[in-house]
């Protein structure tokens, strides 16, 4: 997995770690196997919002007389998969076919008193995000109140400070991150604020996206963000 793999992956609208499901293995051999199984591939064939490519063993090639069996391995949901699917799904509906993407749903409270790079309101909505746009960090807290948050993102400029942090930390519940980007000299203070998370104020919007949708897979199971730094 190369860095190039991964942004190549991320404008598929894939998560380069497979938590949406993008990535499942088949076992061909292993120290627990008496001998390797010899696999042949099949078609590409869908199955619900998924993509599959089915696999059976040749018993001729495979020593021990294994059982033929049928598995799948899964190419993405709704083809946020790799380009040889994505060739796949060209060929079968034409290259100008719509797919559908499997998107992570929750509700996000950006604060922002400054334009920065690093956010894109659009981008977050266009992946059915639920974006609460405030721009004056004094109506920070009321805001949360109203919006009940999944994920909050404070975007810091260089005159803000990372005080609002333990205020946002005393609302959330234990499973709401909090990405604080700032400059790079705040990010211990956001740390010891009680943030989640730290990325640069410059960053593309891609990285804020990413971190949000990390931050919504792992409350999904009670936790939050590791610091990242």
């Amino acid at each position: 997995m190369t860095a190039e793999t991964v942004r190549r992956l991320e404008s598929l609208g894939m998560d380069p770690c497979g938590e949406f499901g993008e990535y499942h293995t088949v076992v061909t051999d292993c120290p627990r196997f008496s001998s390797p199984l010899a696999v042949v591939i099949g078609e590409s064939v869908r199955r619900g919002d998924c993509w599959a490519l089915d696999m059976t063993v040749d018993e001729s090639r495979s020593a021990g007389g294994v059982p033929a069996f049928l598995t799948q391995m899964a190419l993405g949901p709704c083809a946020r998969c790799p380009s040889d699917a994505l060739r796949t799904l060209a060929q079968r509906h034409g290259s100008g076919a719509k797919i559908p993407l499997h998107r992570m749903r929750g509700t996000v409270l950006l604060l922002e008193s400054d334009r920065s790079l690093l956010v894109d309101v659009d981008l977050l909505r266009a992946n059915e995000l639920i974006v609460h746009h405030c721009r004056e960090l004094a109506n920070a807290l009321k805001q949360f109140q109203h919006a009940a948050p999944d994920v909050v993102v404070a975007v810091l400029s260089g005159h803000d400070t990372t005080t609002i942090v333990p205020g946002l930390r005393g609302l959330s519940d234990h499973a709401t991150s909090i990405i604080v980007a700032s400059v790079p000299d705040e990010r211990e203070a956001a740390r010891q604020a009680g943030a989640d998370s730290f990325l640069l104020n410059s960053a593309p919007p891609a990285d804020l996206l990413y971190e949000i949708r990390r931050a919504l897979i792992l409350r999904r199971s009670g936790r939050r963000l590791p610091w990242n730094w």
